[in-house]
């Protein structure tokens, strides 16, 4: 009886106090909630149009679409009053804070992976092999036949088996040396996966608000974060080169602490034009400085950062006559006509090394002793700079190959970058799960499609800003970069956490 009683009085008709009517877990504050958003909204909305009238496009879409939002926030809650008004604007709050953790998260496509792929020995079962300046030689063109009574199935599963290494050694164990950089972006699918049932269970059992399990999450985001300036710390050691002179070009430019700045690569200076409008970036985010005859860099040089350094030193002969071939092998395509353009350099060229292009002998070739360079392929944008780096400063280039082959001894454990990912994922599993179920349980549901739509917005503007941080990767040293980005997700956790009492009050038990 008493359990048919209970069951009955749950179940059965109840006087339930309408939300807007229940008083506002911040008092008179919640008045002026519509002001303010409708305050924001139009603020960002302006800065969208400014962007848009200064031509700068993407600048304008988050903006415009940020204060687009921002309004019919404030329209929603000018339409409900008391603890329904409360709950929409929880919704703002927390979606506020989510974006600093999907800035972050979203890191892995970009800061993450670059460091994955030039930063981290991925070389599981050996040693880290003795780096090389060239890049690894293309293979001659090869047919495959088939294998006669092969069956179909079998050929499709061979496509999941691990291959051998390109020199053949090492058994299935070399399969996993170099291991690929995706591969690192596996983790944290296969941490939910195995993860996901126990923090089922871990909410069951630890029931904490969803303003706390958004501030955990957030605040492991940092430690994954603080993991990488851990990783930073531990690859940003010294090394330098010899180097007389600093290469006269305009393609680069010290400036009075000795940095090295280096033009872009514009369409106007690879047709072998200056270009003083072209812009200038700072060389291996500043880690790279000439002073005193000497070359000097912390941390790992990547091959592309060499690269871009050595080719803004190519001769302006050089970039004028690869602008001929580059027509003149295109034109012979159209027509038909064999590919095949004769090359000769001018004393401006000196130590042209064809090795740094990486190609085998079907696509090129250089006569030393008449100097001349016989392309046979059509020329990709790819192929002028490599190009240009064959034909860079040879003194130069051999500094830069120097710094760049000692420093690939500091590239560090992948373990670095598993647990950055690891405590991702467990700050995901802490916020994602819960983010969108929040917005269903607090938004009125007149306007529940809306608020629910906005909030897939959220992580929109956190891709958004990932990849504006993203860009900062090349030019900002990654212990700073990495720590800010921590530091900024702690003190986003910190204050989210002062409040998180008064923002579960405003839930009203949802």
């Amino acid at each position: 009886q008493p359990f048919i009683n209970e069951v009955s009085g749950k179940v059965g008709p109840q006087e339930v106090e309408p939300l807007d009517s229940r008083p506002s877990a911040i008092g008179s504050i919640v008045g002026i909630a519509p002001f303010i958003l409708y305050f924001a909204g139009a603020a960002m909305l302006a800065f969208g149009l400014v962007q848009a009238l200064g031509g700068h496009y993407k600048e304008m879409a988050p903006g415009a679409i940020s204060g687009i939002c921002l309004l019919v926030v404030g329209w929603i809650t000018s339409m409900v009053q008391g603890a329904s008004r409360d709950r929409v604007l929880v919704i703002v709050v927390i979606g506020l804070f989510a974006v600093f953790f999907w800035a972050a998260f979203e890191q892995a496509g970009t800061a993450l992976n670059l460091w994955a792929d030039k930063t981290t020995n991925r070389f599981l079962t050996q040693p880290l092999p003795d780096a090389t300046p060239y890049p690894t030689m293309e293979a001659l063109p090869t047919v495959v036949p088939a294998v006669a009574g092969q069956e179909p199935v079998s050929s499709v599963f061979e496509m999941f088996m691990l291959k051998q290494n390109i020199a053949g050694e090492g058994g299935a164990s070399s399969s996993f040396n170099p291991v690929p950089t995706a591969w690192f972006q596996s983790i944290n699918a296969l941490a939910i996966f195995l993860l996901a049932p126990f923090f089922a269970w871990l909410w069951l059992v630890w029931r904490i608000s969803t303003p706390m399990k958004m501030a955990l999450g957030i605040f492991l985001m940092g430690c994954a974060f603080f993991v990488m300036t851990a990783a930073g710390m531990a690859e940003n050691q010294p090394c330098e080169a010899q180097l007389a002179t600093f290469p006269a070009t305009d393609g680069l430019r010290l400036d009075a602490d000795g940095r090295i700045y280096v033009r872009e690569e514009s369409e106007k200076r690879l047709s072998g034009a200056k270009d003083p409008n072209a812009s200038e970036e700072i060389a291996h985010a500043g880690r790279l400085i000439f002073a005193n005859g000497k070359l000097k860099s912390t941390g790992v040089l990547p091959d592309i950062e060499r690269d871009r350094l050595v080719a803004a030193t190519a001769p302006v002969a050089f970039r004028a006559a690869l602008v001929k071939a580059r027509s003149a092998l295109s034109e012979a395509k159209k027509s038909n006509s064999p590919l095949s353009f004769r090359l000769p350099l001018d004393e401006s060229t000196t130590g042209f090394d064809l090795r740094y292009t990486g190609w085998n002998a079907t696509r090129a070739s250089y006569d030393s002793a008449s100097r001349t360079l016989t392309i046979t392929r059509e020329l990709a944008d790819q192929d002028i700079k490599a190009l240009l780096v064959a034909a860079g400063d040879p003194a130069w280039r051999t500094a830069l190959d120097t710094i760049m082959v000692e420093s690939s001894r500091f590239r560090v454990s992948p373990w670095w970058l598993f647990f950055c990912y690891l405590l991702a994922t467990l700050g995901e599993l802490c916020l994602s799960p819960v983010g969108l179920s929040m917005t269903s349980k607090l938004a009125p549901a007149k306007y529940a499609t809306v608020l629910m739509g906005m909030w897939l917005l959220v992580s929109a503007f956190g891709n958004y800003a990932a990849g504006a941080l993203g860009e900062l990767y090349s030019v900002v040293p990654p212990i700073p970069y990495f720590g800010y980005t921590g530091l900024t997700l702690a003190m986003a956790a910190l204050v989210l956490l002062v409040i998180v009492r008064k923002v579960a009050a405003m839930m009203h038990g949802a």
